[in-house]
């Protein structure tokens, strides 16, 4: 025999036993016997042995159980079957009122998530953000605000579906309360007010645990900061490039400076000596006849000139050897300022057509990266899965909720067919448990 066989028979040698002590007829008895024999057979036929057991129960139960009790529990039981039935349609309405929540803030749904897209968009306008895409952290920052937005406009939008699913379901507790009252569930053990009571003390507690598990829900925020980080190297990797290239302009004008001062440095230095070598040979030569006529000029012009002249003569070289120099230090100076203020706006073009360039590679770079994550999807199947789960969630809650007002029915009918039923209502309910297993 396999154990359910083993389970079978036992439950028949109970039954039996409880025949006999309620000293019922021979028939009954052997009945119970016959149903021995059928339980012991290796091939048993279930169906058939089902059939056997219920008209032995029958019959057990037309003999042993008070008739005014038999009655009494058919009418408890068609009650309780409308009820039950009625609160099915009450619990399906809700659902499907719950469904139809649901699509109701599906669309709102998709504008906050296309807003979040246009959010991330703004970055593509790369002009008015040339501080991020030069900057890493900056950039992170960017998405890192991106996300939290987001993140925040979805639980406001949980937020309102909570409230929704939950004025559902306390519209269809209120109504079950209603319906049980003028009924009469109360009467034949259906629902409890403390059933309902304890529901008031947890309602809001129910709310706040399903917002809570909402709010750590993956809504598509780890998407959006991965994006960032992918974003962030490639926009390094071009900003990077232009940025050498800037540099190495930059350097230019100073190398050709430096490079032209050095030739004229040497041109010069060649030319001097040139110079140099030929006034030494010509001095060589003329040195004789220059030294006699500066020696008989200068003769002359001490005995004719007198002493004022010679001083106004020296005060004449001295003023022009001083407005030389001068003339030529300032020629020097605005030359100078001149060579630096074309550099400067030398650097500041050089800049500006970098970053002209680093800004239209990203805006193609990037608005190539957003059309692909915003075809993935990602958001918006993120999204709809944690609404769904937040329904779910509830639906699950409220189940517990309903079962307890069975669950109080149950329990009650057990506590008042115990002392009528006596042993009867045990065997008979474990062999529904077992008939059915």
């Amino acid at each position: 025999m396999d154990k359910k066989q083993t389970k079978l028979m036992k439950w028949l040698n109970e039954l039996e036993q409880y025949a006999k002590e309620k000293q019922l007829s021979i028939r009954i008895i052997d009945g119970i016997e016959d149903c021995k024999r059928q339980a012991a057979d290796k091939n048993l036929d279930w169906n058939k042995m089902k059939r056997t057991v219920d008209e032995v129960l029958e019959s057990v139960e037309s003999k042993a159980v008070p008739a005014v009790t038999q009655e009494s529990e058919k009418e408890n039981e068609v009650s309780i079957q409308v009820i039950r039935e009625q609160v099915k349609k009450m619990a399906l309405r809700c659902q499907n009122e719950n469904k139809d929540t649901l699509d109701n803030f599906l669309e709102p749904e998709r504008i906050a998530i296309k807003k979040s897209h246009e959010r991330l968009r703004e970055i593509s306008y790369t002009k008015a953000h040339i501080a991020e895409l030069k900057d890493e952290e900056l950039l992170l920052g960017f998405f890192r605000k991106c996300k939290k937005e987001h993140e925040n406009d979805m639980i406001h939008l949980f937020q309102q579906m909570l409230d929704d699913i939950s004025n559902n379901y306390n519209y269809m507790l209120e109504h079950m309360r209603s319906m049980l009252r003028s009924a009469g569930g109360y009467k034949i053990g259906i629902g409890s007010e403390k059933v309902y009571h304890e529901y008031e003390e947890r309602k809001e507690g129910i709310k706040k645990k399903l917002l809570s598990e909402a709010q750590s829900s993956d809504v598509g925020g780890k998407d959006i900061e991965d994006l960032g980080q992918k974003c962030k190297s490639a926009i390094k990797k071009i900003t990077k490039k232009h940025e050498k290239k800037r540099k190495l302009f930059a350097w230019i004008p100073l190398l050709i400076l430096l490079c032209c001062f050095m030739v004229s440095a040497i041109s010069t230095q060649e030319q001097n000596q040139a110079i140099v070598e030929e006034a030494e040979k010509q001095n060589e030569e003329e040195n004789s006849v220059i030294t006699d006529m500066l020696v008989e000029k200068a003769i002359d012009y001490v005995k004719d000139a007198n002493t004022s002249s010679i001083g106004n003569f020296l005060s004449a070289i001295v003023s022009l050897i001083g407005a030389l120099a001068v003339s030529l230090g300032a020629m020097l100076i605005f030359i100078l300022l001149m060579i630096i203020l074309l550099y400067t706006a030398y650097v500041k073009i050089l800049r500006k057509c970098c970053d002209k360039q680093i800004c239209k590679q990203c805006e193609k770079y990037l608005n190539v990266e957003f059309t692909r994550f915003e075809q993935q999807n990602v958001l918006v199947t993120k999204t709809e899965m944690a609404m769904k789960s937040i329904v779910e969630g509830y639906e699950q809650q409220y189940l517990v909720i309903l079962n307890n007002i069975f669950c109080e029915t149950t329990n009650e009918q057990h506590e008042r067919s115990e002392p009528i039923q006596d042993k009867y209502g045990q065997l008979k309910e474990a062999w529904n448990q077992l008939k059915y297993e």
